[in-house]
């Protein structure tokens, strides 16, 4: 007889959950973990800084985000990012 197969595992979602949260964000992570995904793929680029940000492409708005810095970014894309971190959001 054939060996017994393993649990079926969910399948990981690209960028997050799409359907409930707009994708590459922690709202879309936080919602597929929720869901029961077993993990996601996500996009980091990294400023000129070296901050990290969740961005798909390596250009946002114009910027190429490897040749701007985090504030160059956020006061360009503002209304696009979703910020996690209390000490960036005044």
């Amino acid at each position: 007889a054939p060996p017994p197969r393993p649990p079926a595992a969910a399948a990981p979602r690209h960028r997050g959950a799409r359907r409930g949260a707009r994708e590459n964000t922690f709202a879309a992570f936080d919602l597929a973990l929720a869901r029961g995904c077993d993990g996601f793929e996500c996009d980091v680029r990294r400023t000129a800084d070296g901050r990290g940000v969740l961005c798909h492409d390596p250009q946002l708005q114009g910027l190429t985000i490897a040749a701007c810095s985090y504030r160059e970014i956020l006061g360009r894309c503002r209304d696009l990012c979703c910020l996690r971190s209390e000490e960036h959001t005044s």
